[in-house]
């Protein structure tokens, strides 16, 4: 929408209207905030005219609507350009197409036979978890910025409990579905991977002032130097063991984690 003055200066000139003229530059070219109370106080002291006041009320509105607008356009476009460079918008996480480069790099890396052709310490084991977040179709029910939100509650806990040299990745735009590798010059302990597990599913949304649970299945298989199955073998393997945790596991972990926040 493009404002026009509703009210010209047809007529003589009043003393009112310089101070119309400069707050409307100031509204349509962001010179200074002019909110509507302020234009309600200079209307209430008799500096501009109702008529000039109902104007710049409808000028303001406008540029609001202009800015938001763009805004949103500048969102968009944001979010398109991280999106074609391999990383998903709503979590910032690396996507699919990163995963299987990324295993199969450290599998190689695993499997140098060696110390002379190995770079650095050599890497000891791998461990792959394969999560999937508890109810994401309920979160969105409740508002998508809900289900977005439970993403990276998920996402944040599980970066914040491993190494800035692991990777983890989300397996597709609308996916509930994350996977993470992690390696190590040592044996990753059972210790270790229960933490990282216990710390996943410990987040919550505060709602209306009711905390609710956001809860993952989370399976992990470990891979040792002389590991000769596929990329898509190991994510397989890893995936079956999530969505069998997810069959029976999943309602005494929500009715856990809702005990512990109650």
């Amino acid at each position: 929408m493009r404002f026009e003055p509703r009210w010209l200066p047809d007529t003589p000139l009043s003393s009112n209207n310089g101070e119309y003229f400069r707050l409307l530059d100031a509204i349509k070219n962001d010179r200074e905030e002019v909110t509507k109370d302020k234009l309600i106080e200079l209307y209430n002291i008799k500096k501009i005219t109702k008529e000039q006041f109902d104007d710049l009320v409808l000028a303001r509105s406008d540029r609001l609507e202009l800015v938001a607008g763009h805004l949103a356009d500048v969102g968009v476009e944001l979010s398109k350009k991280v999106d074609n460079l391999g990383i998903d918008s709503v979590t910032g996480l690396n996507k699919r197409e990163k995963l299987e480069a990324a295993l199969a790099s450290k599998i190689k890396q695993l499997n140098i036979p060696s110390s002379e052709q190995r770079r650095g310490i050599p890497i000891k084991s791998i461990v792959v978890f394969a999560l999937d977040l508890d109810n994401l179709k309920e979160w969105n029910e409740k508002g998508h910025t809900y289900g977005d939100q439970a993403l990276r509650v998920v996402t944040n806990a599980l970066k914040a409990s491993i190494q800035d040299t692991d990777s983890v990745f989300r397996l597709g735009d609308k996916s509930d579905e994350m996977v993470a590798i992690l390696s190590s010059t040592n044996n990753i302990s059972k210790i270790r991977i229960q933490e990282i597990k216990d710390a996943v599913n410990k987040g919550f949304i505060e709602i209306n002032g009711i905390k609710y649970p956001v809860t993952a299945s989370i399976e992990y298989i470990t891979l040792y130097p002389g590991e000769r199955r596929t990329v898509d073998e190991i994510l397989r393997a890893v995936d079956e063991k999530q969505i069998k945790d997810k069959a029976t596991q999943k309602m005494d972990r929500i009715a856990k984690a809702t005990a512990r926040l109650n």
